[in-house]
């Protein structure tokens, strides 16, 4: 999991035992429109565009969020999420 800061990657290795790397992360938000990346050792691994509409690609997606975001939900039900359900969100 990559992570900017020394405080992230030692609280999230060392304590929980996530496996953390420091890495670049860049973000930008232009209105609707989202655009980013992530590398490490000059390499990049991850690189996002989409365009952000409020509205969810998959009817059964919301349906599952606002479930989720009325009742108060425990850690192993986080972990539970289906996802396929969240293979269809399209970007550009």
């Amino acid at each position: 999991m990559p992570v900017t800061n020394d405080m992230a990657l030692v609280l999230g290795r060392e304590v929980f035992g996530y496996p953390k790397k420091i890495a670049n992360i860049y973000m930008k938000r232009d209105g609707e429109n989202v655009e980013g990346w992530t590398e490490r050792h000059e390499t990049r691994f991850f690189e996002v565009r989409a365009r952000l509409t409020g509205k969810f690609n998959d009817e059964d997606a919301h349906q599952m969020m606002m479930e989720r975001m009325s009742s108060p939900a425990s850690l192993d039900q986080v972990n539970e999420l289906p996802r396929s359900k969240l293979r269809g969100i399209k970007t550009e």
